[in-house]
């Protein structure tokens, strides 16, 4: 949860340049977009306020998950959530990066997998009966091996591997039908070994069988 109210705030502190006046599109681009009406948004009108004109921009330019990480970072970030929520957070990202460095200590690298389960078909499946929402925080906890090491601002490298043929290694919903046997192999180290983390990640590379 830690890492999602960093990444958040900082999408909306960082996303808030592109207005449409500094940053982003021209002013006659082709295409508008629709608000929840249906009714089409004239971006290229000169009138309306400043702030309805920037709201068109960015709901023209920012797709979905962005806008929902805007509004969420947004949120943590005002006077009644800073403290309880941001704050918090970091102070959390602080005593993570402290154990990381405590446990380099002993080693050089560590390897994990990248995610926690094998890679999912294209395009992603939809759980019949749930929520796009509902879907959504599902798929964000597939992020669970990788959000610590981002969190602790610590060098990694995800590469593929190919393990070896399984038969136990099945698609419950369809025993007949294996599935895909590439992972993801997570490579990372301790702060300013990104050298260190390229070279390992060539090594495996060639290392594991193909």
């Amino acid at each position: 949860a830690a890492y999602y109210v960093l990444a958040s705030a900082e999408a909306s502190s960082n996303l808030a340049r592109y207005d449409g006046v500094r940053y982003g599109t021209p002013r006659n681009h082709s295409s508008s977009p629709s608000l929840e009406d249906g009714t089409d948004m004239d971006m290229t009108a000169p009138s309306g306020s400043l702030e309805e004109q920037v709201s068109s921009y960015r709901a023209r330019n920012f797709g979905p998950e962005v806008q929902r990480r805007i509004l969420s970072g947004t949120h943590v970030l005002s006077s009644s959530q800073f403290h309880t929520h941001y704050e918090a957070a970091s102070k959390l990202r602080v005593l993570l990066q402290r154990e990381m460095m405590r446990a380099f200590q002993d080693v050089d690298l560590m390897l994990t997998p990248t995610c926690l389960s094998l890679p999912l078909p294209l395009p992603l499946p939809v759980t019949p009966g749930l929520s796009d929402s509902k879907n959504d925080t599902e798929l964000l906890g597939l992020d669970v091996m990788t959000v610590p090491i981002s969190l602790a601002n610590l060098p990694s490298v995800s590469i593929p591997v190919r393990i070896h043929n399984n038969d136990n290694l099945t698609d419950p919903e369809d025993p007949g039908s294996r599935l895909e046997d590439v992972i993801g192999l997570q490579i990372f180290g301790p702060s300013m070994s990104e050298s260190l983390v390229l070279r390992t990640a060539s090594i495996a590379e060639h290392a594991f069988p193909e």
